[in-house]
């Protein structure tokens, strides 16, 4: 069993070093992140129990609020890869660490990966992940109106605020993210060819904590700012 251990961090030093608040923010989202997926596996615990309106809307939430952190981290990755200092101490790093790095690289500006980042994570951040984009939402409700078989959805009036669940508003948030923002086609296969770009985002966010989670030690300690 892995034993933790605490160590501390010097906010004086911390204040001479350039380029440190990219290994902060590397640190939050890294943060973020674990939070996210701790709550989702309580959720995935939970569902026997809860309802079944209740799933659809939860998981899409967990895959928003997720794509907006990773998004956020995308930013601080950047800065590191343009640091001379910090990609020094990258080099530093295990092999694992360094492969995650080069991975999440692939989706900065010029990388193979730019587009597909851009496409899945970013949009759902820009668009979706807090708040969604009023003009995606009227276009979600005209392009329900017009499908077959999809033109009325439902409500859940369970009279609390844990048994209320507006089951209409997470299906036009599903048509948003896939059809919209993924632009998914419609059709048979739709929901396969969208589970494959969610595996694809969760790729990421794995190689993500698999940097930062070894990097922001080796950084701290590598810029003399433990103690």
């Amino acid at each position: 069993m892995i034993r933790s251990k605490t160590l501390f961090v010097n906010f004086g030093r911390m204040t001479r070093v350039e380029g440190i608040g990219a290994v902060v923010s590397l640190a939050m989202v890294y943060n973020d992140l674990v939070t996210i997926n701790w709550a989702l596996a309580r959720f995935n615990e939970a569902k026997p129990s809860l309802g079944e309106y209740l799933h659809k809307g939860m998981r899409i939430y967990f895959s928003r609020i997720h794509n907006g952190h990773l998004a956020e981290g995308m930013r601080a990755v950047q800065k590191i890869h343009a640091n001379k200092a910090m990609r020094r101490i990258v080099s530093k790093c295990s092999l694992d660490c360094q492969k995650a790095f080069e991975e999440l690289c692939g989706c900065l500006p010029g990388g193979t990966e730019h587009l597909s980042f851009g496409l899945y994570v970013e949009q759902v951040r820009n668009r979706v992940a807090f708040h969604c984009d009023d003009s995606y939402l009227r276009w979600a409700v005209k392009s329900r109106a017009k499908r077959v078989g999809g033109s009325t959805s439902t409500l859940t009036a369970g009279g609390t605020a844990h048994s209320n669940r507006f089951e209409f508003v997470d299906d036009l948030l599903d048509t948003v993210v896939c059809r919209k923002v993924w632009r998914i086609r419609g059709g048979r296969g739709l929901r396969t060819r969208a589970d494959r770009v969610g595996a694809w985002c969760d790729l990421k966010a794995r190689q993500y904590l698999r940097f930062s989670g070894e990097f922001v030690e080796a950084a701290l300690r590598e810029l003399n700012l433990l103690c």
